[in-house]
């Protein structure tokens, strides 16, 4: 092969051990206190080791690649020299993800993986709040994960099953539609790299309404195409996603500035930055 592109998902390959190979490292967040909500306390610290500690010491001489300026300074703060890190935001597809009919009642969407990192809970907790503001509010939840069967015990603590459904995973048109028929979704997450969903959303017409948070403020522009609230608060979401679906001007308002937002990024110029990068290391490689 002429380059390695190792993708580090929280534990990296550690490739600069074992081939000689030129190589960029490609993170799109830095996990930390993920593990710790992920994984078993014994193999959260291993983790947390290895990425640490591990990742900074093998890599020290291989460029990074990655998707936020959120996760850029996460890992210069591990210890990764900043001037070895370039930036290439995630693109969308804006001739597939466009809007489309809403639905005709108030409708609250969330799309992802259901782990426990997600904060799903926070958004089901928001539920009865939102609720005594805009009493016909629907609730869509699509992915699947091991926080399921957690998600599914919170809503029936709270009573809210009527006003709650779990699509579990969906195809790519359902996935459409959804996002097109949201009048809001929601990203209550502790950290993402930068929210992909966020702009499959905008680019749809919708808003998005998401923890404040690494990677997430950097896809949502607040106050512009969505709004950021305190990791952790439903109060506080429930408050932000209510006043959207009630102030339809404002909502409208900030549907079109995120379809602006989203059509800045194409995954065309992503492709072509990221192949300028891993051609770099091949003139590196020639250079000796």
């Amino acid at each position: 092969f002429d380059v390695i592109l190792d993708g580090a998902n929280g534990i990296p390959f550690f490739t600069p051990l074992y081939s000689r190979i030129p190589k960029i490292a490609l993170v799109h967040h830095v996990h930390s206190e993920v593990f710790f909500r992920e994984l078993p306390l014994h193999l959260a610290h291993l983790a947390n080791l290895m990425e640490r500690v591990g990742m900074p010491l093998v890599y020290r001489h291989v460029p990074f690649v990655t998707v936020s300026e959120s996760s850029r300074r996460a890992l210069v703060k591990l210890g990764i020299p900043a001037e070895q890190i370039s930036i290439v935001h995630n693109g969308v597809d804006c001739t597939w993800y466009r809007p489309g009919a809403k639905s005709d009642t108030p409708l609250v969407a969330f799309l992802g993986r259901l782990r426990h990192y997600k904060s799903v809970d926070v958004a089901l907790r928001a539920m009865p709040a939102l609720l005594d503001s805009v009493p016909s509010t629907r609730f869509s939840i699509a992915g699947s994960g091991p926080a399921r069967p957690s998600l599914h015990a919170l809503v029936r603590e709270l009573g809210i099953g009527d006003h709650v459904e779990f699509l579990g995973h969906i195809s790519d048109r359902q996935k459409l539609l959804l996002l097109q028929r949201a009048h809001v979704v929601v990203n209550p997450s502790l950290k993402e790299g930068w929210g992909l969903t966020v702009l499959e959303a905008n680019a749809c017409g919708t808003p998005v309404v998401g923890a404040d948070v690494a990677g997430l403020r950097d896809s949502i522009q607040d106050g512009r195409t969505g709004r950021l609230v305190r990791h952790g608060d439903p109060q506080e979401l429930a408050e932000a996603v209510g006043d959207l679906l009630l102030d339809h001007d404002r909502r409208n308002q900030l549907a079109r500035n995120a379809q602006a937002w989203a059509a800045q990024f194409d995954w065309d110029r992503t492709s072509e930055q990221c192949l300028q990068l891993l051609a770099g290391c091949q003139v590196r490689r020639r250079k000796p």
